[in-house]
């Protein structure tokens, strides 16, 4: 792999073309599948526990600031499909 890093732009394109390779190519480190599978991962858990707390923030904060007036039962359809979800 040639090195790069202190030259102008057309001398590493020279360098680069004189290898068959494109600046794509010419990365220094090639890409680890284990870390890209942790990272993955990580992010298909994370992501859902993240929004879980975020909605019960923003159901515990839906009132706060709120008078102190008393709201009506809401309707049995109402209830019971709450309570399901729960």
């Amino acid at each position: 792999m040639p090195d790069i890093t202190k030259k102008t732009a057309s001398d590493a394109d020279k360098l680069l073309r004189e290898k068959e390779l494109t600046l794509g190519q010419a990365s220094p480190q090639p890409v680890d599948p284990k870390g890209l599978i942790v990272s993955q991962i990580l992010t298909l858990f994370t992501t859902p526990v993240v929004y879980l707390y975020l909605d019960k923030l923003s159901n515990t904060l839906s009132g706060w600031g709120r008078g102190t007036i008393e709201e009506e039962e809401p309707p049995a359809e109402r209830g019971s499909v709450k309570e399901a979800a729960e």
